[in-house]
């Protein structure tokens, strides 16, 4: 199998179980019960989804490519001398997701000899999959996809969110925000 052909696959496969993955998150929401949910750190959680979701990914990915590398947020690491490394997050914003709030995603990224090539985000709620193979554009399900050519930041529409684990950058962060804030269109925070 030749490289182009093997990422062809890989591509295949991500799209693949982050679709399987969203669909189980999209069947289980508003059905986590608090024995479900755990706390990893302060505003750092991980449920039964979270795993169940990272399973089900692995088992499509490990079937297909058993020798390549893992990391994976809930079960680590499993590193191989493949050059291939697959970077999962099954629940990319288990906190919206505990609180029903519609803003969390599957996260699928794979990199060959520590450069990504690949990277696959889905949407279960707006059924939206976005998906970018190094080289070939990036897309939201099959529309090709690009950012905003905008000027300057005075026109640019910003969004962002806050890291949960600020800790003593806090200050730092407010700071570029507020530099930020003051010097584009506008800022959106979902």
């Amino acid at each position: 199998m030749t490289a182009s052909t093997e990422l062809g696959a890989c591509y295949a496969a991500a799209m693949e179980a982050a679709r399987a993955a969203g669909q189980l998150l999209l069947d289980s929401l508003g059905k986590l019960r608090q024995s479900q949910v755990r706390a990893k750190g302060i505003s750092d959680y991980v449920t039964d989804l979270d795993k169940a979701a990272e399973r089900l990914i692995l088992k499509i990915i490990q079937k297909r490519f058993p020798d390549h590398g893992v990391m994976a947020e809930e079960s680590g690491q499993a590193n191989s001398k493949s050059p291939y490394r697959w970077i999962i997050d099954p629940l990319d914003g288990t906190t919206n997701y505990i609180h029903q709030f519609p803003a969390f995603c599957v996260s699928i990224g794979l990199s060959r000899e520590n450069e990504l090539q690949v990277g696959v985000i889905y949407d279960p709620l707006r059924d939206e999959l976005f998906h970018a193979v190094r080289g070939q554009g990036a897309f939201c399900n099959r529309t090709p996809i690009r950012v905003a050519s905008c000027p300057g930041l005075n026109e640019a529409l910003i969004a962002t969110g806050f890291p949960y684990r600020i800790g003593q950058r806090l200050d730092p962060y407010l700071e570029s925000f507020r530099q930020v804030f003051l010097n584009c269109s506008g800022i959106r925070r979902a």
